[in-house]
Order: structure tokens, then C-alpha cells, then sequence
């Protein structure tokens, strides 16, 4: 839960580097391994968690 506008920067540049971290793991060329299925299924989850939290602070 963020509460104050240092955790919410904070969660801002958290999501930044999940997005970009998804985006490196689409980028990889060939067929996906199962493990790095679920490292992109896990970084896309966490990065949907801080989403919501932003998303919830705003509507506050």
C-alpha cells in the first residue's frame, strides 16, 4: 500500500524496471523455455501488483 508520494515515486520506478525486464525477456529470440515462461509470468504479475497500487493511490 502506498501511502505517501516517496513510496509512490519509488513504486513508479519499480514498475519501470519490471516493464522493462518483461520487455527484455519478450525480446529473447527463439521458443521460451518453461523457466523463462514463468520469469516473465512472475515479472508480469508484479508489475500488474504495482499497477493497482498506483492506481489506488491516485483514486484516493
Amino acid at each position: 500500500m502506498i501511502t505517501n508520494e516517496a513510496q509512490y515515486s519509488s513504486t513508479k520506478a519499480h514498475l519501470a524496471r519490471f516493464d522493462e525486464a518483461a520487455s527484455n525477456i519478450e525480446s529473447r529470440p527463439g521458443k521460451r523455455t518453461k523457466l523463462e515462461q514463468l520469469e516473465l509470468d512472475a515479472v508480469r504479475s508484479k508489475a500488474e501488483d504495482l499497477r493497482v497500487e498506483l492506481s489506488e493511490f491516485d483514486g484516493r
